[in-house]
């Protein structure tokens, strides 16, 4: 068994990757949300764990985590992906470029959201 099978062994997660390609109307340029991939396995580790405020109010979830794919996945910079592993979805966003391997590529994604 090579490497790439080895490290997909663990893919328990699958990922759907929305892209915002700029498109021109009437003189307005905006992106619009475009699924790019549906239910891609891959497998999403936490990079860093913040603390949540105690002042009362809602707090802000925020931490970093990395997504592990095959390699052949083009995902630009900008996408939001919406991660489902071990039976909970998490929305990230994702604003950088791919660590690209022969086995696989890592992305570093950002959470945001209130407890």
């Amino acid at each position: 068994m090579g490497a790439r099978e080895i490290l997909e062994s663990t893919y328990y997660g699958t990922a759907d990757i929305y892209h915002f390609p700029l498109i021109e109307e009437g003189g307005v340029t905006e992106g619009e949300r475009t699924l790019l991939y549906e239910g891609i396995r891959c497998a999403l580790s936490k990079t860093t764990i913040n603390k949540t405020a105690k002042d009362g109010g809602a707090s802000p979830v925020n931490y970093d985590a990395a997504l592990f794919v095959a390699p052949e996945y083009a995902i630009p910079p900008g996408c939001e992906i919406a991660v489902t592993q071990d039976g909970m979805e998490r929305l990230f966003r994702y604003s950088g470029e791919a660590f690209r391997y022969c086995s696989h590529q890592e992305l570093m994604l950002e959470r945001m959201d209130y407890a």
